[in-house]
């Protein structure tokens, strides 16, 4: 068997309760807010907080916060960064090809690119007078 304390306050007293912080309500970018819950106790029992009692005994005590300003990972974004296309040689036209990170993060950029699913042709066959494109395409795991 195992005990936990409660109810900690001396009997008579006012006093305030504070819940775990919930997640912040952004995923990402600027911020967010987060919340917990504040209830002022006397006597074990909760105190309407609309009541002359809260304002009266729970007030004074001074009420601890509920919602904060929480901040969230940078948002990322990632872009296909495609140079010219080479001259034809040997019937095939190359390019550079990279990923490129423009907005937040400092993650792995392959892995951010993964997500842009349609990949930036770097290679097409090629003749004189007519071009011959193909499309490559990711497919996510």
């Amino acid at each position: 068997m195992t005990a936990e304390s409660c109810n900690t306050a001396p009997c008579g007293q006012y006093s305030f309760v504070v819940g775990p912080w919930g997640s912040c309500s952004a995923l990402c970018g600027d911020s967010g807010t987060a919340e917990r819950n504040v209830t002022c106790v006397h006597n074990g029992a909760a105190v309407d907080s609309t009541s002359a009692e809260y304002t009266q005994n729970c007030l004074p005590l001074g009420e601890p916060v509920s919602i904060e300003q929480c901040f969230a990972t940078p948002c990322e974004a990632y872009m296909w960064e495609t140079a010219a296309w080479g001259s034809c040689t040997g019937g095939m036209q190359n390019r550079t090809v990279s990923c490129q990170l423009i907005k937040g993060g400092s993650a792995d950029a392959a892995v951010g690119c993964s997500s842009l699913c349609y990949v930036q042709m770097a290679v097409v066959a090629c003749a004189v007078g007519f071009a011959v494109l193909c499309c490559c395409v990711c497919f996510r795991s």
